[in-house]
């Protein structure tokens, strides 16, 4: 079927015999683009005379930044090559060669482990789990070197670590660290690192401070300078500054050591404030210029010699490093790209396969790669990378934290376009944005501040999601810190200000029609986000935080983490009482604390200390105090959960506190940040149940192992079903690249012009050459920035390439700070809200850098008055502006002006009531641990407790006939003769039926089975995609499946990846796998349901959900029977969804381990809505 293209895409598409460079703007179609080009190659015609230019998937390879990319182009190539009646080729999109290039060389390494001398079993290191074994392994070096005299100089120059024991900056720990990872990303490793410069000659620069002073003294006596009080002492330093030089150089050459220099430079005084005549001004400001490089030179000539002595502890680190990870049997990301270099440069054959292997070779987001990379992709991309295809845009380059650099993607162009040997082609029209957002990025970032600018162009056919009509498409909120002198307004009033606006703007957009979940919220740090959020909710306005931080970051997780410590041992205060007493599980206050910790002596009348685990357990308190009903509530909760630990499984327990202390109905109460913490909470107890009672492991070893996962997992926020609908999305820029939304706002992305310490190395990775300068302690940024070199070519000590390099990473950290606001911006797709925070200095001087270029591009000089105004910056109406100014006063709070405009005070209503929950414990009736009720008893993730249930213990109760209230005739029937009700997987309730076809020795593994086929499948829902060698393997060890089993898992994946089901599910905007949930209903099993749906899928602004439940199973079943069976479970899925606000619920259960009439999976559909409710 033949798409419409433009000129640009159809340039890109049949270009197939030469290299390719594509500058691919925002919102351009790169991806489409893309899958176009892969299906035009395999359509005959594309090739010589008539056939095809490739003969099957297998000569294709696209490298993608992530694997949520690489997923998106996988689907889109499918989608087309069905289009286009190549069914076959469809079929083998998931083994093609289409993943991140570590994923790539991975396959590469494990298909040739044997040759390579590699285990094929190896894993890939976490990122935390690097950083754990790095640290590890710089702590035990310097440790080694601790007493060693032959590091003593440089263990005098340089702390190990910092006062606090941190890796900051300039600590040898930091330094060794940065230097084995530069190591890592260049193409030579540590043969690779250089740093470059002959030392600055002391002599010279002492001579030419002799010179200077020799010359301030006399012209100094001639006029008269010397004659005040300040004269007098620069005379005193001048003549014993001199007399200390006169000395240096009456040594002989040799003589004139680092160390003597140093010594005379302390003689030396800094130049007093005595030249202001002017028959004094030159002289004096020839001295300090010599005075400064003369210190400079002193503290280079010192620590010139340690550089080696640095690189050769950063190779031990290496070596220490490597033998964790051998022992291990793990390899990190750097291992694989590096791995994969050497296999292709000391294997010939190995080189030629992948070489010629490959005639279509495409590289998504080249802007993010660096030299290695790139070295490696042209090994795999013909004679002269023949065949290489690459795409990106330097405007959203904004990886240069993680080695990223944007020159390799400018060398590029530059060389296909100056050779001649390729194609050069610009895809600069935007099909997501209004024109009036593309404006507003070329009026701000296209005037010098994004070298290069790319302007885009708008397309007039594209769909309006514009919701606010009659408000502006470009806001603009800015406040203006006001300074005098060295006084100024703090930062954290400024951005709590500014948070303000924003919000009060934000929700003018959601008044006027714009739904809250069109709106994202988008900061360049989550420094300040509690501010951001805080100014929000005191609108009225649900927001959830997506993205920016990980599951195992958020706090709440942590308090299960603490909680569980607190069951493991109950004395455990560090890791576990005190974490959670002060959590907002319990908020208990210092007061409590202080009673805890505080005891009455037995034998004299005055009070004593004592631990806070001893206070909470003996709860005897000094005569005269009473706990508070936190503390009791607290005491009583904890030693009801520690009791039930011989009869429940962990996982109820750590539950049951939970629900008891209150916490669970204070995070319903509090909006959808509160239903996002609450289910972070719930995953958390759910992972817990998975470690400890599936796994069978004590309470104690769980605690351990729980600590273990969270600090290796990179798991993205959970979220209850329904959670963020309704709500303004708030993420890191970074987080949205990808993303579009209807309007977007934009704050603290202006940096910090407050230079960071100069002190340690500054290196820069350019063409795969890492050249580095060593810094001394006592050399500031300021020192630096004088007479720096603009070119290497101007650079000859070691003081010249540190100015340069210095000056290089501050240029490269300003350049990606303006990406990043063209990343966020056209995010965009109808309206833009921009929040400035700018500093006005008492000369009119703006800060931080970007802003003041942003300020001058949109205001021209000088910055706008406080108050409201229209500033035309080339759209289609002027933007609305709102300026608010802020200055200090003796009385400590600023005084603030809005110039009429309003200030964007909080609603009186909120200061009353912010933060009113913050000390209640919402008191819940529970019995106590005596006599508790049989069905309570026994030991199971999830079970039945106190009025929650989950559909697995409904259906139970159900056929026990122990419901209350029995359901309504017809609601659920009874299960067809001879099937049978296996054990259920976690709380979803989804059974994992093994029923006729099971022998007795895989009937205890029947849950097994169906968790192994569920985490598999949620692996390739989360952007796992086509699942990672070796990991079905180690999937089926976990889980102990016997060899039977582990064929039906194997047949299971195949039906369900290949299924038209999936494809329609990945078809939706939001996919999310293993939904938890946790609702107040009113059923006859209870007063909460709790559980999590295999798979939901929606489409952002729709009221409709489609859930799809694995079954594994229920063999011998006709449809009918099927369709029965899973009606009960329907109606709970699909109730808790339309409690949610969805109004049409489609309910597909899928029978992976059966076919269908059609070839696809057997599977029963039940639709919900339009007058069909369900019932639960």
């Amino acid at each position: 079927m033949a798409r419409r293209l433009t000129p640009g895409q159809a340039e890109i598409v049949h270009t197939l015999d030469r290299p390719l460079f594509v500058a691919a703007g925002a919102g351009s179609g790169k991806s489409s683009t893309l899958a176009e080009r892969v299906a035009w190659a395999l359509t005959p015609g594309s090739g010589a005379k008539g056939t095809a230019f490739l003969e099957s998937l297998d000569q294709v390879l696209v490298i993608t930044f992530t694997r949520a990319a690489a997923e998106e182009i996988k689907e889109k190539i499918r989608a087309r090559l069905r289009e286009d009646g190549l069914a076959d080729q469809a079929l083998a999109v998931d083994s093609a060669w289409i993943s991140t290039i570590h994923a790539m060389c991975s396959r590469i390494l494990r298909r040739h482990a044997f040759d390579l001398g590699i285990d094929l079993g190896f894993e890939v290191l976490s990122e935390k789990d690097g950083k754990r074994m790095v640290e590890e392994a710089v702590d035990e070096v310097l440790r080694d070197v601790r007493y060693d005299e032959g590091y003593a100089s440089l263990l005098r120059a340089f702390s190990p670590r910092d006062r606090r024991g941190a890796d900051a900056k300039g600590t040898l720990f930091e330094m060794v660290a940065t230097l084995r990872a530069s190591a890592a990303t260049a193409l030579g490793g540590f043969d690779s690192i250089g740093f470059p410069g002959e030392p600055a000659s002391c002599d010279d620069a002492l001579g030419s401070w002799l010179d200077a002073a020799r010359r301030a003294l006399v012209l100094g006596q001639d006029a008269g300078a010397f004659e005040s009080r300040t004269g007098t002492g620069e005379r005193a330093n001048l003549e014993r500054g001199i007399k200390a030089a006169e000395g240096f150089f009456s040594h002989a050459p040799s003589a004139r050591t680092p160390a003597l220099a140093e010594v005379t430079l302390a003689q030396i005084g800094r130049p007093k404030d005595a030249y202001r005549k002017a028959t004094m001004r030159e002289v004096g400001a020839e001295l300090r210029s010599a005075f400064a490089e003369l210190r400079l030179c002193v503290a280079f000539a010192g620590v010139g010699p340690l550089a080696e002595q640095i690189c050769d502890l950063a190779r031990k680190v290496d070596r220490r490093y490597a033998r964790r990870k051998a022992a291990a049997g793990a390899l990190d990301n750097d291992d694989l790209l590096s791995l994969t270099l050497g296999a292709f440069r000391d294997h010939p054959e190995i080189a030629a396969l992948y070489g010629e292997k490959f005639r279509l070779v495409m590289v998504d987001e080249f802007q993010d790669t660096n030299a290695q990379q790139v070295r490696m992709i042209e090994l795999l991309s013909g004679r002269d990378a023949c065949h290489l295809c690459t795409v990106g845009d330097a405007q959203q380059s904004i990886y240069r934290f993680r080695a990223a650099d944007v020159q390799v993607f400018r060398d590029r162009e530059r060389f296909l376009a100056e050779g001649g040997t390729g194609a050069v082609v610009c895809l600069d029209q935007n099909f997501r944005s209004h024109d009036d957002v593309l404006r507003l990025v070329a009026c701000l970032l296209g005037k010098g501040l994004v070298p290069g600018f790319m302007d885009l162009r708008p397309w007039a056919g594209r769909p309006t999601s514009y919701g606010a009509a009659g408000l502006p498409r470009v806001s603009v909120e800015a406040v203006v810190g006001l300074s005098s002198g060295r006084r100024g307004v703090p930062a954290t009033l400024r951005s709590r200000q500014l948070a303000r606006q924003m919000a009060e703007r934000i929700g003018d957009y959601v008044a006027a029609g714009q739904r809250a979940d069109d709106v994202a919220l988008l900061l360049a740090r989550m420094s300040n986000l509690g501010v951001y959020l805080e100014a929000l909710r005191e609108r009225g306005i649900d927001c959830v935080v997506s993205g920016g931080s990980t599951f195992s970051d958020a706090p709440e997780v942590h308090v299960v983490a603490s909680l569980l410590h607190v069951l493991a041992n109950p004395r455990d205060t560090q890791a576990g009482l005190y974490p959670v007493l002060v959590s907002r599980m319990f908020s208990l206050t210092a007061d409590d604390l202080c009673l805890l910790s505080t005891r009455q002596q037995e034998r004299a009348d005055a009070l004593a200390k004592r631990g806070i685990d001893v206070g909470l357990w003996d709860f005897e308190f000094p005569r005269g105090c009473v706990p508070s009903a936190r503390l009791v509530r607290a005491r009583e909760v904890l030693g009801r959960a520690i009791g039930r630990l011989g009869s429940w499984g962990v996982a109820d327990v750590l539950l049951s506190a939970i629900r008891e202390s209150g916490w669970i109905v204070r995070l319903e109460r509090a909006g959808a940040d509160g239903q996002a913490q609450l289910a972070n909470v719930l995953a958390a107890v759910r992972h817990v149940g998975e470690l400890a009672d599936e796994a069978g492991l004590g309470v104690s070893s769980a605690a351990l192992e729980f600590d273990r996962w969270l600090e290796a997992a990179k798991v993205g926020p959970a979220s209850l079903v329904g959670g963020g609908a309704g709500s303004v999305k708030v993420m890191t820029v970074h987080a949205s690249k990808g993303l579009e939304y209807p309007v977007v706002a934009i704050s603290e992305c202006w940096g910090n012009d407050r230079a960071a310490s100069a002190r340690g190395i500054t290196a820069e990775n350019r063409g795969g050459t890492v050249r580095a300068a060593l810094v001394p302690e006592g050399v500031t940024p300021l020192d630096l920035r004088t007479d720096v070199p603009l070119d290497p070519s101007e650079c000859t000590t070691t003081i010249d390439w540190a100015k340069f390099l210095h000056a290089a990473s501050a240029d490269g950290e300003q350049a990606e700070r303006a990406r990043l606001l063209y990343v966020a911006i056209t995010r965009a797709k109808e309206a833009v809200i921009l929040g400035m925070g700018v500093t006005l200095s008492s000369k009119g001087s703006v800060s931080p850098t970007l802003a003041r270029g942003v300020a001058e591009a949109l205001f021209g000089e000088a910055l706008p008055a406080p108050g409201r105004h229209e500033v035309p910056y080339g759209g289609s109406a002027p933007a609305s502006v709102r300026v608010v100014s802020m200055r200090p006063s003796e009385q400590g709070e600023p005084v603030v002006d809005d110039g009429g405009a309003g200030a964007a005070e909080p609603p009186l209503a909120a200061l009353e009531d912010v933060d009113r929950d913050a000390g209640e414990l919402a008191i819940v009736d529970e019995a106590t641990s005596d006599g508790l009720p049989e069905a309570r008893q026994h030991a199971g993730t999830w079970s039945a407790r106190e009025g929650v249930f989950s559909y697995s213990s409904a259906r139970a109760q159900m056929l026990a006939g122990e419901g209350e209230g029995q359901p309504a005739e017809g609601d659920v029937r009874p299960l067809p003769e001879g099937a049978s009700l296996v054990g259920t997987r976690g709380d979803a309730g989804a059974e994992a039926d093994d029923g006729p076809m099971a022998d007795t020795a895989d009937a205890d593994k029947a849950t097994n089975l169906g968790s192994a086929f569920h985490e598999l499948a949620q692996c390739l829902v989360e952007g796992q995609g086509a699942l990672a060698p070796g990991r079905i393997e180690r999937t089926k060890a976990y889980w102990r499946l016997s060899t039977r089993q582990g064929a039906r898992l194997d047949a299971a994946l195949a039906r369900w990846q290949d299924s038209k089901l999936r494809r329609e599910v990945l078809s939706h905007d939001l996919v999310r796998a293993e939904l938890p949930f946790f609702r107040a209903v009113d059923a006859p099993y209870g007063s909460h349901v709790e559980g999590a749906i295999d798979l939901v899928a929606t489409d952002v602004g729709s009221t409709s959900a489609l859930v799809v439940d694995y079954k594994t199973g229920d063999a011998g079943l006709s449809l009918d029977e099927v369709a029965e069976r899973h009606r009960m479970q329907a109606n709970f899925y699909a109730s808790v969804l339309m409690g949610e606000g969805y109004e049409v619920v489609t309910c597909v259960f899928v029978c992976v381990e059966r076919d269908g009439e059609d070839g696809q999976p057997l599977s029963v559909s039940y639709e919900f809505g339009n007058g069909e409710m369900p019932r639960m």
